[in-house]
């Protein structure tokens, strides 16, 4: 007999080496598990855009150079036009906050494991981790 894994399971969902991208990571996470934030185009978008930094600079005029221009665009269009805010100065901060909102919701739903939360370690990692930490 074999036990189902599902996706609710504890443990280390974004691990540190993601650095500064991690927050949007948790929010693609949090997105892929149900959370519904107020504007979910405009969060998976937001979140989309940071993620697009990952790695080496695309080479101009190749497709991933466009396809990064074309977010940015969009991005831009929904968060900057609509509030003023500018990406580079404003999007950590917003991916802070859809962050706190994600974890929030997570926490309280029934399929969080009894006795975990899910937000950062004291290690760095973000996931579903039990409320006591000696087991690390």
């Amino acid at each position: 007999m074999s036990e189902t894994v599902t996706v609710w399971e504890a443990g280390c969902y974004v691990d540190p080496h993601w650095g500064h991208y991690s927050t949007a990571r948790a929010v693609v996470v949090a997105l892929s598990l149900g959370w519904e934030p107020v504007d979910r185009d405009a969060v998976g978008l937001l979140a989309e855009w940071e993620l697009s930094g990952v790695g080496p600079a695309p080479e101009a005029g190749s497709w991933r150079a466009q396809y990064v221009a074309q977010l940015r665009e969009e991005a831009e269009a929904v968060w900057s036009s609509s509030n003023g805010w500018t990406l580079e100065e404003d999007a950590p901060e917003l991916l802070r906050e859809c962050v706190e909102e994600a974890e929030e919701w997570l926490n309280s739903q029934p399929q969080t494991p009894e006795g975990h939360y899910w937000g950062h370690s004291e290690y760095g990692g973000w996931g579903c981790w039990p409320l006591e930490e000696d087991w690390l």
